[in-house]
């Protein structure tokens, strides 16, 4: 089981252990809060297995490449441990290494943009030229 940030978020991983993890955690989570959302007796301890459930799910999500969902799932377990004044350290943790996942994707495919990159530099040559012969 990875965890978030680490080496298991790359785009487009197809992993059938993955899926099944996934759809298996997706469907235990929609019955699970359903209930703790309700009116069913939202117990500490079912709050925190709930937050722990979405955390795991966001993180298969985010394993398959599922970034906007994992996203979204742990928000949820953010608010939810938030909510009921649970710690939601693993929830922001998981939300801040998706975050940089995918900001390092990002950025290293502009960094490695090499056309991109020289007509950065000409636009920058260009500007500096023209201020330049400014008063």
């Amino acid at each position: 089981r990875s965890r978030a940030g680490g080496p298991a978020f790359v785009a487009g991983k197809q992993d059938l252990s993955a899926r099944t993890r996934r759809l298996l955690l997706s469907s235990v989570a929609s019955v699970v809060c359903k209930v703790n959302d309700g009116f069913h007796g939202s117990g500490s301890s079912s709050s925190a297995k709930s937050v722990s459930l979405l955390c795991l799910l966001g993180e298969a999500q985010a394993d398959e490449g599922l970034f906007m969902a994992a996203f979204r799932t742990l928000q949820r377990a953010q608010a939810m441990a938030r909510q009921s004044n649970h710690s939601s350290d693993r929830a922001e943790a998981a939300l801040q290494g998706l975050r940089a996942a995918a900001l390092q994707r990002w950025h290293f495919q502009m960094i490695n943009d090499v056309p991109r990159a020289e007509a950065y530099d000409r636009a920058i040559q260009a500007a500096v030229s023209t201020l330049s012969q400014r008063p």
